[in-house]
């Protein structure tokens, strides 16, 4: 990451930011300091479970809806 903004290049993270607080400032510095883009992508959303419901959604299965909400009982991907 520290890299990247070295070289000015946008930065998309996933959690952890850091191993530790002072990591994760150092790397809101860097990227404040560089002045790129930077984000926080949820990798979750292209699971197999979720890329299967998104198609179904697009395929009119489950009719015409306006919010899909997810639940799950597990503390990581299933």
């Amino acid at each position: 990451m520290l890299l990247s903004c070295k070289h000015k290049k946008a930065v998309i993270t996933t959690k952890p930011l850091g191993r530790n607080a002072t990591e994760a400032r150092r790397m809101l510095e860097a990227v404040e300091d560089a002045g790129v883009y930077s984000a926080y992508l949820e990798d979750l959303v292209y699971t197999p479970k979720f890329t299967k419901a998104h198609a179904s959604v697009q395929a009119g299965a489950l009719g015409a809806n306006f919010m899909v909400q997810v639940a799950r009982d597990t503390p990581g991907p299933a």
